[in-house]
């Protein structure tokens, strides 16, 4: 019943008319599930507080080791219309696990701790992963001082109006961290169709993304000539199609997606003078990830000559493979071992806080089955057995590492 009421109120907090979620960073609705969760903190005595970017942080002390934190989170934002269980069920299920070890077992012997990260989705800023790296103490506001958002928003306006000053910011790592356990819907559909229950991530796919403008001259659709235009459209349909067939030919489990596509002037009789998208493309291994982006902006730059157009290129990420820590892998292929649980050790596709932290702090992942491997969608749904079964399984890891 704690489980169905928490999800249930952090959903109804920028619920979309589809049933899905939008929650972007430092939005009203993001202030206000990141409020909700303070205030459940409270009731489940459980110490809140934020950090400088609106991390929301929820402590246990040790009562032994309090200077050592076993840390288990996810992130609280969302995609645009996207589903209700993407990173919000492993903030929901961090808390809960932790209340509950509260309740059975009293303080632990180490300090306990969940976060809701302020962002992880690039949604709103082309920028990733902005709570977990300032956790790390690896972000900087440089980075992120001249972004806005479609609607011309600043990053730094956005981050003061939700009521962390941007102007005051100092990003500060998080000390004392020895462990983080993160709990996520696999978005995929290897769990679901084997019949798994459980899976255990072994490691986390590289990313890189671009911010690609291609520029040409807006001119009159009726008075020119084919032969004299220069259409930033058709390079990108051009680049689309080619970039396809590229991916295609370095094999599985290469994946490239453009995704977010802004044409300008946009109208109907007027011939695209620039185009603005996007490229998000993931391999598991780096070297085969960087040989494909590499050819990839060959080919760009080739189609951008050939179509006398301009490209202004943005890389504003580029995270390489992760592993997950082996100890943490043993101890939960132990785990579901001992509860029973059907369970299938894997790499996973999507980008998570995991990858940035593991990189830094040894870190494992828990997966539950998606249904059909819908996500980042309104149709993205689990079964409730499947969630609980993964708050289980982190309750009884938490134990052994905390307890």
């Amino acid at each position: 019943m704690r489980f169905r009421r928490y999800l249930s109120q952090l959903s109804s907090i920028s619920a979309t008319p589809e049933s899905g979620i939008t929650r972007l960073l430092y939005s009203s609705t993001w202030k206000e599930a990141q409020e909700a969760l303070h205030t459940i903190c409270l009731r489940e005595n459980i110490t809140p507080s934020f950090d400088s970017v609106g991390n929301l942080f929820g402590r246990i002390t040790g009562s032994k080791i309090p200077g050592e934190i076993i840390l288990t989170g996810s992130h609280i934002d969302s995609v645009i219309n996207g589903g209700r269980f993407d990173g919000q069920f492993g903030v929901v299920a961090s808390l809960i696990a932790m209340a509950e070890l509260l309740e059975t077992y009293g303080a632990p012997k180490k300090t306990l701790e969940f976060v809701s990260f302020a962002e992880e989705e690039s949604s709103r800023f082309a920028y990733g992963f902005w709570g977990s790296k300032n956790m790390l103490g690896i972000a900087d506001s440089a980075d992120v001082i001249a972004l806005k958002d479609v609607d011309g928003i600043s990053f730094p306006d956005a981050m003061t109006d939700a009521g962390f000053s941007f102007s005051d910011y100092r990003p500060a790592k998080k000390e004392g961290v020895s462990a983080f356990v993160e709990v996520h819907i696999e978005q995929g559909n290897i769990l679901s169709s084997q019949q798994k229950q459980v899976g255990i991530v072994t490691s986390i796919v590289g990313l890189v993304c671009y911010t690609i403008t291609m520029k040409g001259l807006a001119n009159h659709a009726g008075t020119t000539p084919m032969d004299l235009r220069t259409d930033a459209l058709l390079g990108f349909s051009t680049f689309h199609l080619q970039a396809t067939e590229l991916a295609r030919s370095f094999g599985a489990p290469l994946v490239l997606t453009c995704g977010e596509l802004h044409v300008f002037p946009n109208s109907s009789n007027v011939i695209p003078g620039s185009v603005s998208f996007s490229i998000d493309c993931r391999h598991t291994d780096q070297l085969v990830l960087h040989q494909f982006t590499t050819a990839l902006m060959q080919l760009l730059e080739k189609i951008a000559l050939e179509q006398s157009l301009e490209v202004v290129t943005d890389c504003w990420l580029d995270i390489p493979p992760v592993p997950m820590d082996d100890t943490l892998i043993e101890k939960l292929d132990s785990i579901c071992q001992t509860k029973k649980l059907t369970y299938q050790k894997m790499s996973s596709g999507a980008g998570h806080d995991s990858q940035i932290i593991g990189e830094h702090i040894p870190t494992v992942m828990i997966f539950t089955p998606s249904v059909d491997g819908i996500s980042h969608s309104p149709q993205e749904f689990t079964e409730e057995k499947d969630l609980l079964t993964a708050i289980s399984v982190l309750k009884d890891l938490l134990y052994e590492l905390a307890y």
